[in-house]
């Protein structure tokens, strides 16, 4: 007969990894959370840090407005429909977070920039092209994208991040919906 230790041990095994897994995920946009972010952030994920390290920082253009207009379950709507393009276009070679409000971040190990700003640029013309239904409404948008990596072990991952955020920031103010870079500032040793 089987071990009943042997299987309350089993389920409590397989229950553990899925509240791992739903600590890790956010539920609305079936990605990865700020949590998971910032365990990647911190060096603490399962996941090849090592240079070259890719970083995007995308943002949906005017949200504000679709949230003002439409109320905020459209809002959430194309959010979701957003994280989800982003996640056709990206995965497995990507990771896509929710890092805050209407704002992903995208990892890329053993990415440049360049690479990553090619990624990128097909993603916000796929998006371009992504209708949600909310009641009998078609609402489309457009995104900006700040793309930077990591290119010596001495930068931090936090550094990379707010070298594409800067190019994000670029992004929207040079007309929204395009793709900036950025270069992670070198730290010297």
């Amino acid at each position: 007969p089987l071990n009943p230790g042997f299987l309350v041990t089993g389920i409590i095994i397989h229950w553990f990894s899925r509240i791992e897994n739903r600590i890790a995920y956010d539920p609305l946009l079936q990605i990865y959370n700020r949590d998971y972010c910032s365990k990647i952030i911190s060096e603490q994920a399962n996941l090849n840090v090592s240079v070259p390290f890719g970083v995007a920082m995308v943002d949906i253009d005017h949200f504000k407005h679709v949230n003002d207009t439409y109320g905020h379950q459209a809002g959430d709507a194309v959010l979701y429909s957003v994280a989800q393009a982003v996640c056709r276009s990206v995965v497995p070679q990507g990771i896509v977070c929710r890092y805050g409000g209407e704002e992903l971040a995208v990892f890329f190990p053993q990415k440049t920039t360049q690479q990553v700003a090619k990624i990128m640029e097909q993603v916000r013309q796929d998006i371009e092209k992504v209708k949600t239904s909310s009641g009998k409404k078609q609402i489309t948008v457009t995104i900006s994208c700040g793309v930077s990596h990591r290119e010596y072990m001495s930068q931090t991952l936090i550094d990379t991040i707010q070298a594409a955020d800067k190019a994000l920031y670029r992004a929207k103010k040079g007309g929204r919906n395009m793709v900036k870079s950025g270069k992670t500032k070198i730290v010297a040793s």
